[in-house]
């Protein structure tokens, strides 16, 4: 986080359309939906073995 410019961010967010910034929602969530096993498969080995 301390690499991000929240600031900057935040203002960048608020100056887009509705349009973009569901668009930007829509392609977050399905990053975070492929990052999610894969943090499981590095932080929690254990739980790793249910999605195997």
């Amino acid at each position: 986080m301390e690499m991000l410019d929240l600031k900057h961010l935040a203002e960048e967010v608020a100056e887009m359309g509705k349009s973009e910034q569901h668009q930007l929602a829509n392609r977050l969530a399905v990053l975070i939906g492929h990052l999610t096993p894969v943090s499981i498969l590095i932080f929690s080995p254990k739980r790793a073995m249910r999605y195997a």
